[in-house]
């Protein structure tokens, strides 16, 4: 999708040897059976490569023969045209990483926009799928209230989440922030409190570049939205 943030650059690799795929994955639930929810590939995003590629369908069709199995995907895709129809059974549950207006149109540029993704889930709850969303990551730009306030209006106007939850930006420094993302585009007070703590202690280092205060605001304010 083209995520200004993302650490994870190069080549996708896909499996296509899913009938083997899927004997061993049968194998190994059979071997755990306190584990009911699987989660499909967290390092790309497989909804972007459908239908062509049937490698989601075949999960989908997979979980849905299952008595208490879940598969669950995270996904910024707009593209879920082709599960209509897949006989699912309630065990696909679709998990968007949702993101409001000017970070999902120029720092996701090949992801669904806002609306996009709200409206693929509204599809999917429709299909009868369970739908969550993971605001993720937050990146507090110059409107981030306004159009927070906005999307999360939007999201409960058209669908009923079972599960919502929250990460603000981390897993980078500063330096490697302004590296990859315009600072032009970040509301200035949290840019500075980020440039003050960079060169301070950081106990937990993947959740830089923002320090505490900072997430605790946004954090308490979509908690109030």
């Amino acid at each position: 999708h083209e995520c200004a943030y993302c650490g994870v650059t190069g080549f996708m690799v896909a499996g296509l040897n899913m009938g083997e795929y899927l004997r061993q994955l049968d194998r190994i639930i059979e071997a755990n059976p306190w584990q009911l929810t699987y989660l499909v590939d967290d390092i790309s995003d497989v909804l972007a490569c459908e239908p062509e590629l049937n490698l989601f369908s075949e999960m989908v069709r997979f979980f849905g023969a299952k008595k208490d199995r879940y598969v669950i995907v995270h996904t910024k895709s707009a593209n879920v045209d082709f599960l209509q129809g897949l006989p699912h059974n309630g065990k696909t549950i679709m998990c968007y990483s949702l993101s409001a207006r000017t970070q999902s149109t120029q720092l996701e540029k090949v992801a669904g926009n806002t609306s996009e993704r709200i409206e693929a889930a509204r599809k999917c709850q429709e299909w009868g799928m369970a739908v969550r969303f993971k605001f993720k990551p937050i990146i507090p730009v110059r409107d981030w209230r306004d159009e927070a306030r906005e999307m999360i209006r939007e999201m409960f106007e058209k669908t009923r989440p079972d599960n919502l939850s929250m990460t603000v930006l981390m897993w980078m420094g500063f330096d490697h922030m302004a590296e990859c993302i315009d600072l032009d585009l970040l509301d200035a007070k949290f840019v500075d409190a980020a440039r003050k703590a960079a060169g301070g202690e950081w106990k937990h280092q993947r959740i830089r570049p923002f320090p505490h205060e900072v997430r605790r605001e946004i954090y308490e304010f979509y908690h109030k939205e």
